[in-house]
């Protein structure tokens, strides 16, 4: 039992730390990963991580969205410098 509590909290607290990072627009990368390993039903929260990974992953393969991504910071997830005039 208790094996099965530290899987659960092995994959979703990075499920919830890439939200979170998708939700600022930051960390393209991490916020796919996450959209990703929120669809693998180890949890039972799959019957809510698999639609939901699901239209991350949707959302995230946006042109717009992966241009917002671009805008504010790279897909590594690092800063940019502001451009100079």
């Amino acid at each position: 039992m208790m094996t099965w509590l530290f899987a659960c909290a092995v994959a979703g607290i990075p499920v919830l730390f890439a939200a979170l990072k998708m939700r600022q627009v930051e960390a393209y990368r991490l916020s796919v990963l996450g959209a990703i390993v929120a669809i693998l039903p180890v949890t039972p929260g799959a019957l809510v991580g698999i639609p939901t990974g699901l239209w991350a992953l949707a959302i995230l393969t946006r042109k717009d969205v992966r241009r917002a991504f671009q805008e504010s910071h790279d897909f590594a997830g690092r800063v940019q410098a502001p451009p100079k005039f």
